[in-house]
């Protein structure tokens, strides 16, 4: 994709002075992650989402499988496509999918399909759209898998030409027409198609013929000027084939006419099949007089075509086509993998185990290779069933690991059997299968170093653990991106630098799985709960894209009942791992018969599943977190937890975490004196470790104190703001901040009347900016409360560039609500348009430099929209003016 030039209205203007941004030192994760999916997914993602094939969720539908399934209708150097059915939608679909992508190649693909959007925002009609995002993979170290759902065409001019073999003058109206009318529209929006030829012109059932494949599309300024020769030769004009032909890769060149020329040559091509390239060429070329059609496109400009085309009366809806066939075959069932008793097999086996993820990747694979094919091999199957017996309880995880002959093991194999002691709750066992597996290597293979590394650092030898890390010298030769990350993490955590890496690492973690996903999932690396106040569950928001998300506020039907905020609700199954075991078996019930008394978390994991420490501690930590603290069996857990780890695991550094979960569970009971004595021993781990550990630890504290209405939160509260200072992040600052002054502003009077100590804590430049804050949040209630634009606009321009660098999003969020009031208050049309225009840039300006974005409800991300649209409506005398508006719209937003 040549994205030859940016737009000139935001080519000229300086952010610099307004956003005052500080120029951030280069830290470990954006180090190593610039060439991988975290980076793609960061900077487009409006365009990609992750999609690590998860299996498919029959009872809650929430997950699907995008995969390459369905008929294959389709394949050449672009990829495949597969004729299916989206699973979102259950509509007919197609599937392109795109193998074995190098990272350039997916950021050229990232430039495709925004200009694809950016049409099909403005004219859906012309263009094979694209539905929703594209889905990336990771297969290996720079190769990258993408999956597109798009419009389902019915085949390309050339398998019509191939079938009909010859059109009839009313068809060739139809493809005339259908086809001028998309290059005109998209030249509008100063785009050129660039590979205009038979394969792509799509027929679709409802618009007609439409243009396809926008992967040598250029945006411009000006038609005319040098650029990279592309697409297909044989379509370029004379001149431009020929420096092609002299090894010239970049040229001077019209690129509306050299569109105009592809288009000229595939209307001969449909008129006179009978005739070779070379002769059409020469027609062209020499200007011949030989078609109405043909000949009133001769030297002609863009405006000249469009003028002359608006006198045409077209409609693309009411084509009258005399055939009505499809050239390719879409006979047949349902194509969707879940009904295949195979593949339902599969699936529903892997999906109750997610520590299997090599397994499940595995067998995956293989499973659609056989689904593609007529008939599955059973090999398959057997595979299934043989390893079954690893993974339930018929051996002892060492029968297991006696049996594996290691000087036949190869990688596979391996990956495998690690995966089977992740399973059957054995670190041990995988630290000593990892070190065994290196010394059969005989090199220093950075993976699996790592994941030794990993396991040490799990196990409490961090000093061992840290040598690992540090003398991997290129991290990028870890074999996943997945993995490159996780590197950063742990380099972060073990040389005691993760408070100045935090807010790095999360950024590329939020636009990768769901955040909450990742703090379960990564829990010894995170070190996090998904909670800010579990008890009253309320969701940890530093992991979310955005800090400060606005709330959705319903109001009732009387003025006499305040206003109601929906709350956020995750399905936290979707992430919980859980023991796996067969609850059937006769050996697991004759267990249970036998306990004396309730059977725990841990009594089933130590005793019956006889887990290692480390994973008992894992999986007792994620029920913890994911389970409702209501009722006694959660804390008859956690207290069975507390005891299992005083007596097994005495020093062991995680046990911070639920020695807080514990004292935090005891200050709702009430319980202060106990909490406090846990919360001491969380302390007293983390007091010579990461400032952000101790600052969650204190703020919990200070909420046990505030409940106890203990007279001594003074001296809490100047000893977190203390702790808050020393964080590095001003994001992090703020954020904390909020936090502490919402649970001061809440407690009894007495508490309250010490908050001066609050701000006396502060250094000057903090104080002075809550204070403006402060003032700037009461003005902007009172003014929008009472839809004063004038002092509503004042008051932004005048308080929120001097606290601009603690909450970036307010800009987006409030520049929002001045519209909302312009609107309310019947400004003038171009006033409120001038507004749309600024905070589009700010938009654009913020995703550049990596600020926060303000999070919108999907209801109001269109709200800008449909007010142009409502003036387009309104305001006829103006259309020309307003529809350029519209257009400039759909070009900022194509540029998020």
């Amino acid at each position: 994709m040549d994205h030859s030039s940016q737009n000139e209205e935001t080519a000229t203007i300086d952010y610099s002075n307004f956003l005052q941004a500080k120029p951030s030192k280069q830290n470990i994760a954006s180090t190593y992650l610039e060439t991988t999916i975290f980076q793609i997914l960061k900077n487009h993602s409006d365009v990609f989402i992750f999609n690590d094939f998860e299996i498919y969720d029959y009872e809650s539908g929430d997950r699907a499988i995008v995969q390459q399934n369905g008929i294959l209708i389709g394949s050449g150097g672009h990829g495949e496509v597969y004729y299916t059915y989206n699973p979102q939608t259950n509509e007919q679909t197609a599937l392109k999918v795109q193998n074995n992508c190098s990272f350039n190649d997916v950021i050229q693909y990232a430039e495709e399909f925004k200009i694809q959007k950016l049409i099909a925002n403005i004219f859906p009609d012309c263009i094979i759209k694209i539905q929703g995002k594209v889905f990336i993979a990771q297969n290996y170290v720079d190769s990258y898998k993408m999956h597109a759902y798009l419009d389902l065409g019915m085949g390309n001019l050339k398998e019509y030409q191939d079938k009909i073999k010859e059109f009839t003058e009313t068809e060739i109206d139809d493809i005339y027409y259908c086809i001028l009318d998309s290059i005109i529209n998209i030249h509008s929006l100063k785009i050129a198609h660039r590979d205009i030829k038979l394969g792509n012109i799509i027929k679709t059932k409802d618009n007609g013929w439409v243009l396809a494949d926008f992967g040598c599309s250029t945006q411009y300024k000006t038609p005319y000027g040098e650029y990279p020769i592309v697409g297909t030769i044989q379509y370029q004009e004379k001149s431009i084939r020929l420096a092609y032909q002299q090894s010239k890769r970049k040229y001077k060149m019209n690129l509306f006419k050299n569109d105009i020329y592809a288009f000229q040559l595939v209307m001969l091509q449909i008129i006179y099949p009978q005739k070779s390239i070379l002769d059409l060429h020469t027609i062209l070329d020499e200007k011949k007089i030989i078609h109405p059609k043909i000949n009133q496109l001769y030297n002609k400009d863009y405006y000249t075509i469009k003028k002359d085309f608006s006198y045409i009366k077209f409609n693309r809806k009411k084509l009258t086509t005399k055939y009505n066939f499809s050239v390719i075959n879409l006979d047949g069932a349902k194509t969707n993998i879940q009904n295949d008793p195979f593949i339902y097999f599969v699936f529903t086996y892997l999906s109750s185990f997610k520590q299997l993820r090599v397994f499940q990747t595995i067998f995956r694979k293989i499973a659609f290779q056989e689904y593609q094919k007529k008939e599955i091999n059973s090999s398959i199957t057997q595979k299934l069933q043989n390893l079954h017996f690893y993974y339930f309880q018929y051996f002892t995880v060492q029968e297991i690991y006696d049996s594996i002959k290691f000087e036949e093991l190869s990688k596979l194999s391996y990956d495998l059997y690690f995966d089977i002691f992740e399973k059957r709750g054995s670190k041990l066992l995988q630290l000593m299968l990892c070190q065994r597996y290196q010394e059969i290597l005989g090199d220093q293979n950075s993976s699996l170093r790592f994941q030794e590394a990993e396991l040490l650092y799990i196990m409490g030898f961090w000093d061992e653990a840290k040598q690992i890390v540090n003398s991997i010298d290129y991290p990028q030769e870890l074999e996943s991106d997945e993995q490159i990350l996780k590197y950063c993490c742990l380099k972060a955590r073990l040389n005691n630098q993760w408070a100045e890496n935090h807010e790095d690492i999360i950024h590329y973690v939020r636009n990768y799985k769901d955040c909450y996903q990742v703090l379960f999932e990564w829990k010894f690396l995170m070190i996090d709960s998904i909670w800010i106040d579990r008890a009253k569950k309320q969701l940890n928001q530093i992991y979310k894209k955005f800090y400060y998300p606005k709330r959705n506020s319903v109001k009732q039907n009387t003025n006499s009942q305040p206003t109601q905020e929906t709350i956020e609700i995750i399905n936290i199954n979707k992430y919980l791992e859980k023991p796996s075991f067969d609850q059937d078996n006769p050996k697991f019930l004759k267990y249970l018969s036998q306990l004396k008394k309730p059977l725990s978390q841990v009594q089933l994991m130590k005793e019956y599943l006889e887990y290692d420490n480390y994973s008992i501690f894992y999986y007792c930590w994620l029920y913890l977190e994911g389970t409702d603290i209501v009722g006694e069996k959660y804390r008859y857990n956690l207290e069975e937890f507390i005891n299992f780890i005083e007596e097994n695991l005495e020093g062991y550094y995680f046990n911070w975490v639920i020695f807080d979960i514990y004292s935090e569970y005891l200050t709702l009971k009430n319980e202060f004196k106990k909490a406090e004595v846990y919360n001491q021993k969380a302390l007293d781990i983390v007091k010579n470790d990461c400032i952000y550990h101790q600052v969650v630890l204190y703020h919990h504290l200070l909420r046990l104190r505030i409940k106890q209405t203990n007279s001594v939160c003074e001296s809490t509260l100047k000893l977190i703001i203390n702790f808050i200072q020393q964080l590095p992040s001003p994001n992090l600052r703020f954020y904390f901040l909020n936090l502490i002054e919402e649970e001061v502003n809440k407690s009894q009077m007495k508490i309250k009347q010490q908050l001066p100590w609050f701000y006396v804590s502060l250094d000057q430049e903090t104080r002075k900016n809550i204070e403006l804050q402060t003032k700037y949040q009461q003005n902007r209630h009172q003014f929008m409360k009472e839809y004063n634009f004038n002092k509503l606009k004042q008051n932004m321009e005048d308080l929120l560039p001097i606290f601009i660098e603690m909450c970036q999003d307010e800009v987006i969020l409030d520049f929002h609500n001045l519209i909302g009031v312009a609107q309310e208050t019947y400004q003038e049309i171009f006033l409120i348009l001038n507004l749309i225009f600024r905070l589009l840039q700010y938009k654009i300006v913020y995703q550049q430099l990596g600020f926060l974005q303000q999070a919108f409800p999907l209801d109001q991300k269109e709200e800008e929209q449909l007010y142009i649209i409502h003036v387009l409506q309104k305001k006829k005398e103006k259309i020309k003016e307003l529809k350029a508006i519209l257009k400039f719209y759909y070009y900022y937003q194509s540029q998020l």
